[in-house]
C-alpha cells in the first residue's frame, strides 16, 4: 500500500519532517559535487584561455608584457582573400549537411 492522496512523506511531528528535508538535500548536494567540479575544470577553466586571441602572444614572455591587439587577427583573417579556410566554410557546411541528411533518408530505406 502507497501512502495516503496528497500525503508526500508519512505522518511525523513537522520538526522531524523539516529535519528530513534537509538531510535529503544535502544528500544531493554532495552526489551532484563531483560533476559540478568536473564541468568547472574541464568547460568554464579553459575558456580564460581566450585571452591570447586578443594579444600578440609570444612564448617565453608574460602575458601581462605582451601588447593587446584586439581584433586584429580576426580581422586578418576574414578580409585576407587568400585565407582558404574562411572560403570553405560555406561549402564544408553544405557537405556536410548533404552527407547527413543522405545517412538520415538511407537509415529510413
Amino acid at each position: 500500500m502507497g501512502l495516503p492522496a496528497g500525503e508526500l512523506l508519512p505522518s511525523v511531528d513537522p520538526v522531524h519532517r523539516s529535519r528530513w528535508k534537509m538531510k535529503n538535500k544535502h544528500k544531493l548536494f554532495f552526489m551532484a559535487f563531483p560533476f559540478l567540479v568536473v564541468t568547472f575544470i574541464f568547460y568554464y577553466l579553459p575558456i580564460s584561455g581566450w585571452t591570447y586571441a586578443f594579444y600578440d602572444f609570444v612564448p617565453g614572455i608574460p602575458l601581462s608584457d605582451t601588447p593587446y591587439v584586439g581584433l586584429k587577427w580576426f580581422k586578418t583573417i576574414v578580409s585576407n582573400p587568400t585565407q582558404t579556410a574562411v572560403r570553405k566554410v560555406p561549402t564544408t557546411v553544405l557537405y556536410t549537411e548533404t552527407v547527413s541528411w543522405l545517412r538520415c533518408i538511407l537509415a529510413q530505406v
